[in-house]
């Protein structure tokens, strides 16, 4: 049980951490340049474990539609919309935002 509760305050703490780092970074880069190079890198960290796993990757078209779909509607836009919030609005302020 203590371990389940030392990982969720891991989680929490990586995951609130983002919106501080986020504000850090629009500060010099524009936000959807810096949601794309976030976007990529944790593609390209997901595709090195599967590949590890020695899963694979889908090979048709509907299924991919359905991972651009989900990846536009739970990834790209949202965190594109608060990094370019987060540019007048302070990052502990868009994490509690965020939350509700």
């Amino acid at each position: 049980m203590s371990a389940d509760l030392a990982l969720l305050g891991v989680l929490a703490v990586l995951w609130g951490a983002s919106y501080t780092f986020i504000k850090i970074g629009v500060e010099t880069i524009p936000p959807v340049t810096f949601i794309a190079a976030r976007t990529l890198i944790a593609g390209a960290i997901l595709l090195a474990v599967i590949r590890w796993r020695g899963l694979a990757m889908p090979a048709n078209a509907a299924t991919w539609r359905r991972f651009a779909f989900q990846a536009c509607l739970n990834s790209v836009v949202p965190f594109t919309l608060i990094a370019a919030a987060e540019r007048s609005v302070d990052a502990g302020l868009a994490t509690i935002l965020n939350s509700t």
